[in-house]
């Protein structure tokens, strides 16, 4: 049994839209579809999202990339993960 860390990345059904402030996210399954609005680092994230990443390389490379701590960026990270992935956009990888 491996111990390695989940991975994520957007479902391969998700939908999105470029907006001028942020992305717009549908998570493909018709009807039932509630749009999903991320703007900010949200956005970084959803672009990261288009490989599979686990929390702690996400985490890094948006610290890195806004000059941020580690542990304030999980921290924000984290939840924002778990929305997606109740939203249907994004896939917990095993």
């Amino acid at each position: 049994m491996s111990d390695a860390p989940p991975r994520y990345q957007r479902h391969p059904e998700a939908l999105h839209r470029q907006l001028e402030d942020g992305v717009l996210l549908l998570a493909g399954r018709g009807d039932q579809d509630q749009p999903v609005f991320v703007e900010g680092t949200g956005s970084v994230l959803w672009e990261l999202l288009a490989d599979p990443w686990s929390l702690d390389e996400l985490v890094a490379a948006l610290a890195e990339a806004y000059g941020a701590d580690p542990a304030e960026v999980a921290a924000g990270v984290a939840p924002v993960l778990d929305q997606l992935v109740d939203e249907g956009v994004v896939t917990r990888l095993p």
